[in-house]
């Protein structure tokens, strides 16, 4: 869809803003695991077993690490769904 509303854009002459294609563009190639570009966060849905603020929590690690470009941060709440996460990161919680 997006390739679509690109190639109509660019048969009008209105073509989207070059910042607006690189992070797309970025965006997309991160997706992919194809190029990393920004941190990657991995954090389990909060549950009854979560002990503590999960969104909070996940808020102070995003602000202490968004800066690391290519790192995957895993936040989990419990030792359910950690351990299984958290074995394909960088950093984990």
């Amino acid at each position: 869809m997006l390739v679509e509303q690109i190639r109509d854009d660019d048969n009008n002459n209105n073509s989207f803003s070059l910042d607006f294609l690189r992070k797309t563009s970025f965006a997309l190639l991160q997706g992919y695991r194809m190029r990393n570009t920004k941190t990657e966060f991995v954090s389990c849905p909060s549950c009854g077993r979560t002990l503590f603020d999960l969104q909070e929590t996940t808020a102070k690690i995003t602000d202490a690490t968004g800066h690391l470009p290519g790192v995957t941060v895993a936040v989990m709440g419990c030792i359910v769904n950690g351990p299984g996460e958290m074995a394909q990161t960088t950093l984990s919680n």
